[in-house]
């Protein structure tokens, strides 16, 4: 019998077990993938080398500066009329109309490339969020060595294990307990599967069967000296059993699997601290509620600023309307906030955008994540403000004004050309107009119902839409 091992370096109380890490370095020459074959002199050469990105603009050659003056392929006549305004600024102005043609051009360029600015700034955030060129290539090497672990994982190769524990072994460790607390307490079947097959071999191999054998067959010659009368030959024999310094002796067999006990006891209070360490929750949870409370206040600061672009953005799109139609604040600050609610939905089940949007606010630049959170609102706005505008106000149309006050046929104030819903001879419905609704006690939903709506005489009146007569 050893201490618990025969297999390796044997396992003891309080023993570290060292695994020696001997990988020598190996030299490596990267070979180029392909290796273009030389220009031999009776073929044609190469026609004239590629121009580095930017070099147009440097090389001042005349067929250079003329090709980006030109602009060059099919054009719209707009595009014509500013290509011959270019030509004719050269004649007295070269570098005016250099300098023209390259703003001009470039901007082409980008157009073709983003058909909106938000594009641009999308795509920019996209990189910047993956770390650019240099972390998208890593992010790569990631997702690949990544897919290969999921595979190994899947496959149950024993190989992810081994790299695993040639990283880290005490890591490693803890999963396995882990996963072996897991198993036990899901499912003891599986349990059994993962654990029975090692506990046998670590049994056998540290003696525990061999030693049974033996007690056994010395159970037997006792059992015989007995029979036959002979009980100081049984006695002795007893002794043997007894004495822990007597190979394979029963009483060596208790002591091995008392140190079981205590190694698995050992390292379930070792495994349990790990697990539950009342000063360094205490101190987790105090640095967890510090960062909690710094990002309110950086999302409170964000917040404000994105409301004061927004609220501007909106001003400038719907204070015409809101005039058009004589809405009154109560039914202007409704407005807006619906219009506020469902672009704010649009923008959270956007998640290109909350991820570009996070990365912006890790960076630490709560301006910077403003105008992004600003810039992808107004971008939104528009399409937005239209739908909610027709929901609303099916009728309306630009530069639509109320009609002025006319006067009654008894010479009564009239309620500026508006009429309260009152059932015509005709069996149809005519139309309140809004000013005389007391849009403190009605809200949209009620206008557009038709139920409920209070008019400022006191009134409360229900529309069928179908029936009204506008």
């Amino acid at each position: 019998m050893d201490d618990l091992g025969n297999v390796g370096t044997a396992v003891t109380d309080g023993a570290a077990v060292e695994t020696a890490d001997t990988g020598a370095a190996v030299e490596t020459t990267e070979t180029p993938i392909s290796t273009p074959p030389p220009v031999s002199d009776d073929l044609p050469q190469p026609a004239t080398p590629e121009t580095p990105e930017g070099a147009e603009a440097e090389a001042g050659d005349e067929g250079s500066e003329e090709a980006e003056l030109s602009g060059g392929g099919d054009a719209s006549p707009a595009e014509l009329k500013i290509r011959k305004d270019i030509a004719e600024l050269k004649k007295t102005n070269p570098e005016a109309a250099k300098q023209w043609a390259k703003e001009h051009y470039s901007l082409g360029a980008y157009q073709k490339e983003f058909g909106t600015v938000q594009e641009a700034r999308g795509a920019k955030a996209t990189i910047d969020s993956l770390g650019g060129e240099e972390g998208i290539n890593a992010l790569q090497d990631e997702v690949g060595d990544f897919r290969k672990e999921i595979a190994q994982f899947r496959d149950g190769d024993p190989a992810l294990l081994q790299d695993l524990y040639a990283n880290s072994p005490e890591s490693t460790i803890t999963a396995a307990q882990n996963l072996m607390d897991m198993l036990m307490e899901k499912n003891g079947e599986h349990f059994d599967q993962a654990v029975i097959p090692a506990m046998y071999a670590r049994l056998d191999g540290g003696g525990a069967y061999k030693a049974m054998a033996r007690i056994d067959a010395t159970l037997d010659v006792i059992q015989k000296a007995i029979e036959e009368g002979d009980g100081q030959k049984a006695y002795d024999i007893m002794q043997q059993l007894r004495n822990p310094e007597v190979t394979d002796s029963f009483a060596q067999m208790k002591a091995w699997f008392g140190h079981l006990k205590n190694l698995a006891q050992k390292n379930g209070e070792k495994q349990q601290k790990s697990k539950v360490d009342p000063e360094r929750e205490a101190f987790d949870r105090e640095r967890q509620e510090f960062a909690e409370q710094k990002a309110k206040e950086v999302d409170t600061r964000i917040g404000e600023g994105v409301t004061k672009l927004n609220n501007t953005s909106m001003s400038k799109l719907t204070d015409t309307f809101f005039k058009d139609i004589k809405l009154p604040p109560v039914g202007r600050a409704k407005f807006l906030k619906n219009l506020e609610s469902e672009i704010y939905a649009a923008m959270r089940k956007d998640k290109t955008y909350q991820r570009q949007a996070n990365n912006k606010k890790s960076k630490g630049d709560n301006e910077a994540t403003i105008r992004f959170m600003n810039a992808k609102f107004a971008e939104l706005l528009p399409h937005h403000f239209r739908e909610l505008r027709n929901s609303l106000y099916p009728n309306w149309k630009p530069g639509q004004a109320t009609p002025p006050a006319k006067p009654n046929a008894n010479g009564t104030a009239a309620t500026n050309g508006a009429r309260t819903a009152t059932t015509q001879a005709s069996g149809a419905v005519t139309k309140p107009n809004r000013e005389d609704v007391d849009w403190n006690k009605t809200d949209q939903l009620n206008w557009i119902s038709g139920k409920g709506i209070v008019l400022k005489n006191g009134k409360t009146v229900n529309l069928d839409w179908k029936a009204v007569r506008v």
